[in-house]
């Protein structure tokens, strides 16, 4: 967090090994690894096996996703969707924390406040196409956009 807000130029490293190199906002917003995606950033990315959001990707890729970036789909035909148990909802004032599980996986979603979800049910949730990140499910690097 620290060198996400004073930093011009961050270097992520991995048992002494560049992962990437750059400004806070590239390295958010284009991880160059599953590395980057989960360490950079709070909370962390979702990430998930890409059969499991629909029209996200192939079996072989993982489909990534910042907590900000879902949203309910409230009958909504744009992005990609998924559905996932609502267990718990977090009020923090200005946002809500949702802790969703999608299978055996938990996500978070970072909702505003005015957009409710009922705990302890199935919904349906979206990911605009623009804010989805593919990666190589053996070798974790970034793929192409969603």
């Amino acid at each position: 967090v620290e060198a996400m807000t004073m930093g011009d130029r961050i270097a992520v490293m991995r048992a002494g090994v560049l992962q990437q190199i750059g400004p806070p906002e590239e390295l958010y917003t284009r991880p160059t690894n599953v590395f980057v995606a989960r360490f950079i950033g709070s909370p962390s990315m979702n990430l998930v096996p890409a059969g499991l959001i629909e029209g996200a990707g192939t079996a072989g890729m993982l489909a990534g996703f910042r907590p900000e970036h879902v949203e309910p789909a409230n009958g909504s035909l744009e992005g990609a969707h998924f559905e996932a148990l609502v267990e718990v909802v977090e009020y923090l004032g200005d946002e809500q924390l949702v802790h969703l599980r999608l299978n055996e996986t938990p996500l978070l979603a970072k909702l505003g406040i005015d957009q409710r979800v009922p705990t302890g049910e199935q919904t349906r949730f979206t990911i605009p196409r623009d804010k989805l990140h593919l990666f190589d499910a053996e070798t974790e690097e970034a793929l192409a956009p969603a």
